[in-house]
C-alpha cells in the first residue's frame, strides 16, 4: 500500500516509519479502537506508586495553602482538593541518584509533565510507557542536570464514568510537584526547568501563568507561591482546546493524513476536551480561557500574556495537526518575551509529539540535540555534576 513513496502521507517518510505510525494511530487511547472498546492499556494513575526494579517513586505532599484566587474558586466549585500524588524520578543513563536527595549546589532539574490529552499517559518508569524515555532523555541534555521528576497528576474522566478531575485538578497537582522541588528538596526556582509534551506542555504554561499571576496580585502577597522556573521546554504543545484554529485548509484538517491523531471533533478528543474544561464550560470556556487555551484566536478569548515568562523552547512537527496553534503560540511568546528568549525547533514532516516516538529518527535524536543547544545557550558553562 505504501511501497511507492508517492503513496505515503509525506514522501520523505520511509516505508517503516509509515507503517509504524499507522499502527500507533490504531492503539493510542485517542484512536479508533479506544473509541469502540475503551482504553486498550490502563495506565498507572495518581492513586498508588507503582513498584518495580529501579523505580524511584515518592509521595508528593498536598499544598492547599498555595491554591488561591480564581483557581481556588474553580476547585471549590468542582470539589477538587489538593491531595498527595506520586512523583517518579528518572536518571540520565549510567546515573543512580537517591530519590529524595536534596539539591546539590548548582544542580538543575527537569520537572516533567506528560502528555495524553489529560485522559491518559503516566509518569511511571516501569510501565510500557512512551514518556519514560522522554524524562530520561531530558535529564541527559545538560551537564548540570542528572535527573528529572515526572509528576503523576490526576487525569480527567466523564460519562459514562464519573465526572472527575477537570481543570484545575492537574494544575493543583503540578503546583504541588513544583513546591516539592523548591520547599522539600531545596531546588531554587532558577534551577528548575519544566518540560511538557502535548497536554503536559499546556499544563506547564498554566502553572507558570499561575505562579506569575499569583505573585503579582497585591491581595495575595502573603501566599508563599514560589517564583517561576528558569525555563520551559514545550514539546508539541496542545494550546488550543477550543475550535478557534478550525478553519478551512488549516492544519487540523490538512495534516490529518500525516499525523496519528484523529480529528479534534471526534469522539475521544471531544471527550477529553469537554471533560477537562467541564468547570470552564465547553465549548465556550475551552475557546476563551487563558488557562487551557493560551493560543486561542477566538474573538472573545481572554488575554493570555507571556510577559514575565522564562526562556522557552518550543518543538513541533511540521506534519502535525496542531501546527497552526503552535505557530500562534510562538508568535504570542515572541511578541511578549522577545525573539531571543524563545528557541524554536521545527521538524520537517514530523507528526505530533514525535519526541516520544523513538522510532522517528533522525528527527527524534535531533530534537534532543536542539534541547541541549538551547540549554547550553542559557546556562553558564560549569563543571559537570558528579554521580
Amino acid at each position: 500500500m505504501y511501497l511507492p513513496a508517492s503513496a505515503r502521507p509525506r514522501r520523505s517518510w520511509s516505508y517503516g516509519k509509515t507503517i509504524l505510525l499507522k499502527m500507533f494511530s490504531l492503539i493510542t487511547f485517542l484512536g479508533p479502537l479506544a473509541t469502540r472498546v475503551g482504553a486498550i492499556v490502563v495506565d498507572p494513575d495518581h492513586r498508588a506508586i507503582m513498584k518495580g526494579k529501579g523505580v524511584k517513586g515518592v509521595w508528593i505532599p498536598p499544598t492547599p495553602e498555595l491554591v488561591v484566587g480564581e483557581v481556588k474558586k474553580l476547585a471549590e466549585q468542582g470539589n477538587i482538593e489538593s491531595i498527595q500524588i506520586p512523583g517518579y524520578w528518572h536518571d540520565k543513563k549510567r546515573y543512580d541518584t537517591p530519590s529524595d536527595l536534596p539539591a546539590r549546589p548548582g544542580e538543575k532539574v527537569f520537572m516533567v509533565l506528560h502528555g495524553g490529552a489529560f485522559i491518559g499517559g503516566t509518569a511511571s518508569p516501569n510501565f510500557p510507557s512512551l514518556w519514560s524515555g522522554l524524562s530520561t532523555r531530558l535529564a541527559s541534555c545538560h551537564p548540570t542536570i542528572n535527573r528529572s521528576l515526572a509528576i503523576e497528576y490526576r487525569l480527567t474522566t466523564g460519562p459514562p464514568l464519573a465526572q472527575a478531575y477537570p481543570f484545575p485538578a492537574a494544575l493543583i497537582d503540578a503546583l504541588a510537584g513544583y513546591a516539592y522541588l523548591v520547599n522539600h528538596l531545596g531546588f531554587s526556582p532558577e534551577n528548575i526547568i519544566i518540560g511538557g509534551d502535548s497536554a503536559g506542555a499546556n499544563l506547564a504554561i498554566a502553572l507558570t501563568r499561575y505562579l506569575l499571576e499569583t505573585r503579582s496580585e497585591p491581595s495575595l502577597q502573603l501566599v508563599a507561591v514560589p517564583a517561576p522556573p528558569f525555563g520551559l521546554a514545550l514539546l508539541s504543545p496542545w494550546v488550543d482546546l477550543g475550535d478557534s484554529h478550525s478553519v478551512p485548509n488549516g492544519a487540523l484538517t490538512n495534516n490529518l493524513s500525516s499525523d496519528y491523531l484523529l480529528p479534534v471533533d471526534g469522539t475521544m478528543f471531544k471527550y477529553a476536551r469537554a471533560n477537562y474544561s467541564h468547570l470552564l464550560g465547553f465549548p465556550a470556556g475551552s475557546d476563551t480561557s487563558r488557562w487551557i487555551s493560551p493560543a486561542s484566536v477566538h474573538p472573545s478569548a481572554e488575554p493570555a500574556s507571556f510577559r514575565g515568562f522564562p526562556k522557552s523552547f518550543i518543538a513541533y512537527g511540521e506534519a502535525e495537526i496542531f501546527y497552526d496553534s503552535i505557530k500562534t503560540l510562538e508568535k504570542k511568546m515572541v511578541a511578549d518575551m522577545g525573539e531571543d528568549n524563545v528557541f524554536v525547533h521545527g521538524a520537517k514532516d514530523a507528526p505530533h509529539d514525535f519526541m516520544i516516538l523513538d522510532f522517528w529518527e533522525p528527527e527524534y535524536s535531533a530534537s534532543f540535540d536542539a534541547v541541549a543547544e538551547w540549554l547550553n545557550g542559557i546556562i553558564p558553562p560549569v563543571k559537570p555534576l558528579g554521580k
